[in-house]
């Protein structure tokens, strides 16, 4: 999104979450000889433990933006969405397939606390995933609105099958 639409009222959030991605979202860390059992109970756990977090932090920046606003947030019906994964200095970077799969908790949060009217790609769509090198690691999520009809993936595919 440039800066000339965020002058027009456009609406940002910037939610930091204080955790890592747990290793068990990504199926490189896998043992070769583990169940698929084993694996749903692994992953299970692991979103539990980002879901409460992503929960908390999100409230937090929404209650934030109200503050400083003045005003109640509204769902955004379109939004873009941005992740910048912090990894500590030791930490092996992901693919961002897996980043991009492990996150769909993420999505499910921002409907959950109203973030977001909805996680289909009608309403939502990923700008990109970025990795940075920190201390400590944090997920970095950035939520911009965007006009519903036209700058979501389904505007832009409609708008593409027209000009075509």
């Amino acid at each position: 999104m440039d800066n000339s639409s965020l002058a027009k009222n456009m609406r940002e959030l910037l939610i930091k979450i204080p955790t890592a991605i747990p290793k068990e979202l990504n199926p490189n860390w896998w043992p070769k000889n583990i169940t698929d059992a084993a694996i749903r109970g692994l992953k299970a756990r692991a979103i539990g433990h980002l879901h409460e977090f992503t929960l908390v932090y999100a409230m937090d920046a929404r209650n934030r933006w109200e503050r400083v606003n003045g005003q109640k947030w509204e769902a955004l019906p379109g939004a873009r969405l941005e992740a910048t994964i912090i990894l500590p200095p030791r930490a092996k970077r992901w693919d961002s397939t897996n980043i991009r799969s492990a996150l769909k908790y993420a999505e499910d949060c921002l409907v959950r606390t109203e973030i977001i009217v909805d996680d289909s790609p009608e309403h939502v769509e990923w700008a990109e995933m970025k990795f940075a090198r920190g201390p400590e690691p944090e997920i970095w999520l950035k939520i911009q609105e965007v006009e519903h009809e036209q700058g979501t993936v389904k505007g832009r595919m409609e708008r593409d099958e027209r000009d075509a």
